[in-house]
């Protein structure tokens, strides 16, 4: 958020949001085993994760909006060969940083199409 030029406070305030956000429901499709032995998985997503973010009045606690958005994680669309610890977590990133740019993007819209005028 401070990247993209949004301050972040820690007490409530005339134009202040309040932001939550969960990541819930979060399924790994093709664990690293470590067993001896020579082993590969083979799997066509990474897992399985939901983002849930929620807006609030950070003066008054009212509920403004939710969204929440739950995704195949890593899915390519084919057989990946020998998924591991190091591609899930890869996987598992990127989806995290598109959740934050959409979160961004859909920020910055709303501060410059405000649903309710301000005052």
């Amino acid at each position: 958020m401070t990247r993209a030029g949004y301050k972040i406070v820690t007490a409530p305030g005339m134009d202040v949001l309040r932001i939550s956000a969960f990541v819930v429901n979060i399924r790994v499709t093709a664990p690293d085993l470590r067993i001896a032995g020579r082993n590969q998985t083979f799997a066509r997503q990474a897992g399985q994760a939901t983002k849930v973010l929620e807006l609030r009045d950070s003066r008054t606690n009212a509920p403004l909006g939710r969204a929440i958005d739950s995704r195949n994680i890593g899915d390519n669309g084919t057989l990946m060969l020998s998924r591991n610890c190091v591609t899930i977590r890869s996987d598992f990133g990127r989806a995290f940083q598109r959740w934050a740019d959409v979160t961004v993007r859909g920020l910055d819209e709303l501060r410059s199409n405000p649903p309710v005028a301000a005052k």
